[in-house]
């Protein structure tokens, strides 16, 4: 809205936004939500189906399993042996020497170490010289030591010890030919060939890199063994146990009932057409918004990935071991506990084929589903999800033993399937400590538990700002105070809210004393500065804050805050300093970048932070004149169209008002007069 003065008489534009942009805007974000979901749908139904596509390329028959007649090969075919194959391979590798290097750099060392030896016997002092034979040579014996000590030459016994080092350097010396020279030592050997064992190493190395290579060459001349079956011949007889051979000749002649497998792809087809689209219409009418997040979107597209790659890479009879719930606590806690429900019970079904509709799992896991959402509002922090975990244990295996009882399972079975749904409660839980940072961090989602960490009021930044500018760490817990009572009021998220006003000021630390709350000993910088240079300071705080907020990671959400709780209000003071100068200063370079708010919590914060200040500026805090205050500035917000893009009502700010009230009346109740004061 703009007001112009025309010769005495006020003109008023009002600018709205073109409703066919709008219309563009709203028809692009349902093309980019329609494309998502058929994404997902399409994504999910290709990975449910991709294992009956090729059902007509697999054998049915298992291994264990008896024939119930006689199957003899109708015409010759050959076939590759990969068993054989791998066993030739196990063969070579089993069988394979080592390839080692000569090191001269070790054979130098023993030299270099038998030379400072000869050096250290050759001084007079007995005793040191005996100490010194037992530091480095302490397999002699004391006889052997005595003889040692009393030569006369040692350039002679050097030489004679040199020699016989040469003589082993000039074989190969590894590891285990050391070991048994030196098992062969007796006392019938002369000394300088002991002390030469006891100076050898080995001068042969083990060369992992060669060994590789050779082993990889060998490895390279190993041809395939194919094995050749004869029309006629008799594959497997009647009653005859399939085994893992037998079974690669059945599936080379792709014997088995077309009709049966044909009715099991269909009826899945059908199964899975007319599931995606029921999904299609429960995600339109309950989590379109959520979908239509970016981060949200694509978490939950890399969640169900994983989860189906894993359940179709696992082993069929590990099924009951998957952690299941690990996907449900990881989307209720990024997102929230119904969209996590409808997600986690369509993925179920989706997968219910993959399970080859195992009825007994299907109900395991969908109680555990519905436990494991019922859980999700309990959890305070990270370490809950240890105790979540084995509850969800708890209740699947109760749940559980009642389906296999009912199926007339033996005890045995019982027993190793509640194993591993203990085991796949426990692994949800730990999985989800595991996972959850990472989908935080990585898609920038801020959840429940982040939140909690963000609040402590221990966290480095807000102890920061308690010390280096603790006027505005006490305005922003005021501030926190009263948006968290407002947002409460009208259904906003409170804890956003308190934590959002504990980060939303912390761009201030950078200059803390340009900004009166901080200003204790009475020193005001801005009267030593132009009012333009003081707005541009002032107006930088917003700027600075989301900076500091990406160098101490705070959430993208958090830091949007900083930037919209002032929006781009006026800088009235400085404003009105220049004007009486120079009537024709432009407004707009003295308010600030903005954005204005577009949630109501950044708009209660906005409030809140204006009111808090003027309030504490007053002298008398009755009820009637905060109340005046308080609907003086958000009218002022409100004409000034800062609330314009945060969707409240004025019922809606009606609550808020009376919130902020009474949130005031109790900081600054009157208070009882001790006696003996005035």
């Amino acid at each position: 809205m703009i007001n112009l003065d025309f010769f005495g008489r006020k003109i008023i534009f009002k600018i709205e936004k073109n409703p066919i942009k709008k219309e563009k805007k709203n028809l692009s974000e349902n093309k980019i939500y329609n494309n998502r979901i058929m994404f997902l749908i399409l994504f999910l139904f290709v990975f449910s189906i991709s294992n009956y596509i090729q059902i007509f390329k697999k054998n049915p028959y298992k291994i264990g399993e008896r024939l119930e007649k006689t199957v003899v090969a109708p015409f010759t075919f050959k076939y590759i042996d990969e068993e054989k194959k791998k066993e030739i391979i196990d063969n070579i590798i089993r069988n394979s020497d080592g390839v080692y290097e000569r090191s001269r750099a070790v054979e130098q060392k023993v030299f270099d170490d038998l030379s400072t030896f000869i050096n250290a016997m050759k001084y007079e002092d007995v005793n040191l010289k005996k100490e010194y034979i037992n530091a480095v040579l302490p397999s002699l014996s004391e006889s052997d030591i005595k003889e040692l000590i009393n030569i006369k030459d040692y350039d002679k016994l050097h030489s004679q010890i040199l020699l016989e080092l040469n003589r082993y350097f000039g074989q190969q010396v590894k590891e285990e030919d050391l070991i048994k020279i030196k098992n062969s030592i007796n006392d019938n050997w002369e000394l300088s060939k002991k002390i030469a064992v006891s100076f050898l190493k080995p001068n042969y190395i083990f060369s992992y890199e060669k060994t590789e290579e050779k082993l990889k060459n060998e490895l390279l001349n190993i041809k395939d063994v194919e094995v050749t079956v004869n029309a006629g011949d008799v594959i497997l007889n009647k009653n005859e146990v399939i085994t893992e051979e037998k079974l690669k000749k059945l599936n080379q002649l792709g014997l088995f009932n077309i009709q049966d497998n044909f009715k099991i792809f269909l009826g899945t087809f059908i199964y899975l057409i007319i599931l995606s689209i029921i999904f299609y219409f429960a995600l339109e009418r309950n989590i379109k918004d959520k979908i239509l997040n970016n981060n949200i979107f694509f978490a939950t597209a890399l969640i169900i990935i994983i989860y189906v790659i894993t359940s179709r890479i696992i082993a069929k009879n590990l099924f009951w071991l998957l952690p299941f719930e690990a996907v449900t606590l990881i989307l209720g806690l990024l997102v929230n506990i119904n969209y996590s429900l409808i997600i986690n019970g369509f993925l179920l079904l989706y997968l219910l084929p993959i399970f080859g509709y195992n009825y007994q799992l299907f109900i395991v896991l969908i109680f555990s589903l519905i436990f494991t959402s019922g859980l999700i509002k309990s959890i305070k922090n990270r370490t809950d999800m240890v105790s979540i975990g084995l509850y969800i244990s708890l209740i699947k295996i109760l749940i559980g033993t009642a389906v296999l009882l009912i199926s007339k399972k033996d005890i045995v079975t019982i027993v190793l399937m509640n194993s591993e749904l203990f085991g796949s409660g426990i692994f949800s839980g730990m999985l989800t400590i595991a996972l959850l940072p990472y989908f935080e961090e990585t898609f920038n989602i801020l959840t429940k538990l982040k939140l909690i960490e963000l609040g402590d009021l221990s966290h480095p930044l807000l102890r920061k700002m308690a010390l280096e500018a603790p006027g505005t760490f006490n305005h922003s817990m005021l501030v926190a105070t009263l948006s968290e009572q407002a947002a409460e009021c009208i259904g906003a998220d409170s804890t956003f809210t308190r934590v959002a006003c504990y980060y939303h000021d912390i761009g201030k630390m950078k200059r803390p004393n340009f900004y009166v709350e901080n200003q204790h000993s009475g020193i005001n910088p801005h009267d030593n500065l132009s009012p333009t240079l003081s707005t541009m300071i002032i107006k930088a705080h917003t700027k600075d804050g989301q900076e500091m907020g990406k160098k101490y990671k705070i959430p993208k959400e958090i830091r949007d805050i900083m930037a919209e709780h002032q929006g781009t209000t006026l800088l009235a003071y400085f404003y009105n300093k220049v004007k009486k100068d120079n009537p024709d200063i432009n407004e707009s370079d003295f308010r600030y970048d903005g954005p204005k708010p577009k949630t109501k919590e950044s708009a209660i914060i906005m409030l809140a932070d204006s009111i808090e200040a003027a309030v504490r500026s007053m002298d008398e805090k009755n009820p009637i004149e905060v109340e005046k205050m308080i609907r003086r500035i958000i009218g002022n917000k409100m004409d000034d169209a800062q609330l314009s893009d945060a969707d409240l009502t004025l019922k809606e700010i009606e609550l808020i008002i009376n919130s902020f009230v009474k949130t005031f009346q109790g900081v600054y109740h009157s208070r009882i007069k001790y006696p003996g004061q005035k």
